[in-house]
C-alpha cells in the first residue's frame, strides 16, 4: 500500500510539473506578437540606421540580422534587451536589404522580416 501511495505522489507531482511547463509554454505563445516599427519598406538617409521594434511580452531578448541582396548577413546584432539596435557598420548607399528581428523566448523563437533601402548619395 505504501508503494502504491509513492507511486501515486510521484505521479501527482509529474502531472502538476507537466501542467505548468504546458501553461507556460501557452503563455509565450499568446505573448509573441511582434512588429517592426523601422525601417519597414522606406528608404533611409543614414547609412547606419536605427531598427525598431515594438516589445514583444514575455521575450528574453531579441537578435537583428541585416542581408544584402545576395541574401549574404550584412550585419548581426549582439543579443539585445531593448527594443532598438543601431547598424554597427555602414550599409552601402543606393542598396536593398532585408532584416529580421529574432525575439528569443523560454521555448521558441519568432522571426519576423522587413526590407528597406538606403537612400543613394547626391552627387
Amino acid at each position: 500500500m505504501l508503494k502504491l501511495l509513492a507511486v501515486f505522489i510521484a505521479l501527482s507531482a509529474v502531472a502538476v510539473i507537466a501542467a505548468v511547463v504546458f501553461q507556460q509554454r501557452a503563455a509565450a505563445k499568446r505573448a509573441m506578437p511582434l512588429k517592426l516599427v523601422s525601417p519597414v519598406g522606406a528608404d533611409v538617409a543614414d547609412e547606419r540606421p536605427v531598427f525598431r521594434w515594438e516589445s514583444a511580452a514575455g521575450a528574453i531578448s531579441f537578435h537583428v540580422n541585416v542581408y544584402d541582396s545576395q541574401k549574404n548577413v550584412a550585419l548581426a546584432s549582439p543579443s539585445v534587451t531593448g527594443t532598438e539596435w543601431t547598424a554597427s557598420g555602414p550599409l552601402k548607399p543606393g542598396e536593398k536589404y532585408k532584416w529580421t528581428v529574432t525575439a528569443h523566448y523560454d521555448f521558441k523563437d519568432i522571426t519576423v522580416p522587413g526590407s528597406f533601402r538606403v537612400r543613394p548619395t547626391s552627387r
